[in-house]
């Protein structure tokens, strides 16, 4: 039987100060359909490639929101390779 989590108070979350700094960059001075790239070694998922991060992806994550893949994989990036 599949439990269903609560859903998350955003009032009581304390986004730290450079995710909000970067989403205030993202929301005043990406205009629509402007990206970032960001690269990505090899030693992550096994080939080197560029990952494209849209405005959307950056806003919906620092409001807390659904995530896109992309937003995962930078995450796996900054993650120490055990």
């Amino acid at each position: 039987m599949m439990h269903k989590q609560p859903m998350l108070d955003k009032s009581q979350v304390e986004i730290p100060a450079p995710l909000e700094v970067v989403v205030r960059y993202a929301e005043q001075a990406l205009k629509d359909g402007q990206t970032i790239s960001v690269p990505m070694p090899a030693d992550i998922v096994g080939y080197e490639h560029t990952l494209i991060v849209l405005q959307e992806d950056i806003v919906q994550f620092g409001k807390l929101e659904e995530i896109s893949a992309t937003c995962i994989a930078i995450y796996l990036k900054s993650v120490p390779l055990l």
